[in-house]
């Protein structure tokens, strides 16, 4: 009877340990850090420049972030899933750091777009 009580109970925590491992995995690919490229919009009227980047941001455990390289006072935020044309816009003060905007995970291609008030507009696209 012993045996049989030491084997199930070396089954039951081989079984747990599996399952406990699995969770983790599953829970490392749904953390994993997406970087988005934001790049300034090009203005028809200014010649060519190299580009700089002013604007970081990433997709991480269903928000997505930015961070102003320099303050541009108020930015306005417009990220839109092109697929379920669902629509997400708020403002916040490029001082913040960084700016957290909950998205969900629902999959599709959304487009970001952000506009400050010194007049800078940026644009972005991270696919989910």
């Amino acid at each position: 009877m012993k045996k049989i009580f030491l084997t199930l109970l070396c089954i039951v925590s081989v079984a747990f340990n599996w399952s406990q491992i699995n969770a983790e995995n599953e829970s490392e690919c749904n953390n994993s850090v997406i970087n988005i490229t934001i790049r300034e919009k090009p203005d028809s009227n200014i010649k060519p420049h190299d580009e700089t980047i002013s604007v970081v941001s990433w997709y991480h455990n269903d928000t997505i972030n930015f961070s102003f390289e320099s303050y541009e006072g108020n930015a306005w935020f417009s990220i839109t899933n092109i697929n379920t044309d669902q629509k997400y816009t708020c403002s916040y003060s490029t001082l913040q750091h960084p700016i957290s905007i909950n998205i969900g995970n629902t999959s599709g291609i959304y487009q970001i777009n952000i506009k400050t008030t010194i007049g800078s507009e940026y644009e972005g696209w991270l696919t989910l």
